[in-house]
């Protein structure tokens, strides 16, 4: 049986038949000065119970070989254990043990293996008649023993890994915070922590329970846990609900009627409402493409938000011409308008006609209908021509008049 238990030890069995993903294992040793050596194993899982049970557990055998410690574990009923199964810790374990040897002298208890626990996990072992805590991980703990000190005297405390818990910075960026929950039976000699190039921001000393790192911008964290020898550092991403945003266009100078594609770069941001100076508004796109019906000078807005409530605005200024450098300048006296069906209408009210000429232009600057005016109206139809925005042309008496005009079918 003795063999058999060394061997489902070295291979990192336990009777437990069924462990799951949560199981955590330690093994507890202790080493006689002649050299001789003896081990418990602990683990936590899911499903066990802290009490003796059949396949979760494994009695001690005790050796009886003079010189040769015996180590065991206690379960909750008391039973002597070489392996022995606890329940997943949600708060600290105090678990007993007991030894039994045949003559008085110095013996060592060390920790053998650690497997599957969070660095923040500690094993520290009590001894109660000497009042003293060690903490295995980094050290191990050399005491005269006799061979009355059978069971309690010391005890295994297995401490529940600390919880970490992060708050967003919020829409400005200053007010993160990084929640800390210790098991409270566990003092910290102290906890730190650092920024992501390990600079010092602030520290406890001897906190336990539940405190917070307070007033954090976004970014990486080092928060450093001190007990005794034992060092760990845990590494905490702090999330901000602040905006960053910026535009672009695909030109800053665009004709009427050119399509203009418009970007945007923006950090932690669901909304998007895009104004572009003329009245018209698009919500909900990232990257939208636009058109300018008139000449002018516009500026564009992006105002991005989030879940959070936090907002930014981003503007870039647009600058919209005619094609081939007409203007758009109606003379007194000339009306220029769209009717229906694609139609323009032209109506010289009370002007003298001297030698008048009527030209049309599309967005490209290309002439799309040429004649003489020769009455005080004229109606022209663009039946072959797209929707869109067309530039009128009138000139009477060596003066240019132009008008944009908007025709659809």
């Amino acid at each position: 049986m003795k063999v058999l238990f060394s061997i489902l030890l070295l291979l990192g069995f336990t009777t437990s038949l069924f462990a799951t993903n949560e199981k955590k294992q330690l093994q507890l040793l202790i080493r006689a000065q002649n050299g001789t050596t003896d081990q418990t194993t602990i683990y936590f899982d899911l499903g066990v119970s802290p009490a003796y049970s059949y396949p979760e557990d494994e009695p001690k055998q005790m050796n009886h070989i003079p010189g040769v410690p015996d180590l065991f574990s206690l379960s909750s009923d008391s039973v002597k254990c070489s392996i022995i199964g606890y329940s997943p810790l949600v708060q600290t374990a105090v678990i007993g043990l007991g030894v039994q040897i045949d003559s008085t002298a110095l013996y060592t208890f060390s920790l053998t293996g650690f497997d599957n626990f969070d660095s923040t996990t500690l094993v520290i072992l009590e001894d109660r008649q000497l009042h003293i805590f060690k903490e295995l991980q980094v050290d191990f703990y050399t005491v005269l023993l006799t061979h009355n000190d059978t069971t309690g005297r010391f005890f295994l405390h297995v401490t529940k890994a600390v919880q970490f818990n992060t708050i967003s910075a919020g829409c400005n960026n200053t007010n993160g915070v990084i929640e800390i929950n210790a098991d409270s039976p566990l003092v910290w000699n102290a906890v730190s922590v650092s920024d992501s190039g390990y600079v010092p921001l602030t520290s406890y000393t001897n906190p336990s329970g539940q405190f917070n790192f307070d007033n954090l911008p976004e970014g990486l964290y080092h928060v450093t846990l001190n007990y005794d020898n034992y060092v760990t550092t845990k590494n905490i991403q702090l999330n901000g609900a602040y905006i960053i945003v910026s535009i672009s266009a695909s030109s800053r100078n665009v004709a009427v009627g050119q399509n203009i594609n418009f970007y945007s770069t923006a950090t932690n941001t669901s909304g998007y409402i895009w104004s572009f100076g003329d009245g018209a508004i698009i919500t909900g796109i990232a990257n939208p493409t636009d058109v300018y019906y008139s000449a002018g000078i516009d500026t564009v807005s992006l105002l991005c938000t989030n879940s959070s409530g936090c907002s930014a605005i981003a503007q870039i200024v647009i600058t919209v011409t005619w094609s081939a450098g007409l203007s758009n300048q109606v003379a007194k006296g000339i009306s220029i308008i769209s009717e229906g069906a694609k139609t323009i209408k032209v109506m010289m009210n009370d002007v003298a006609i001297n030698d008048a000429e009527l030209k049309i232009y599309n967005i490209l600057g290309q002439s799309v209908y040429s004649s003489p005016v020769t009455a005080g109206q004229m109606q022209v139809s663009l039946s072959g021509q797209p929707s869109g925005i067309y530039l009128v042309s009138v000139i009477n008496a060596g003066i240019v008049t132009t008008a944009e005009v908007y025709i659809n079918n």
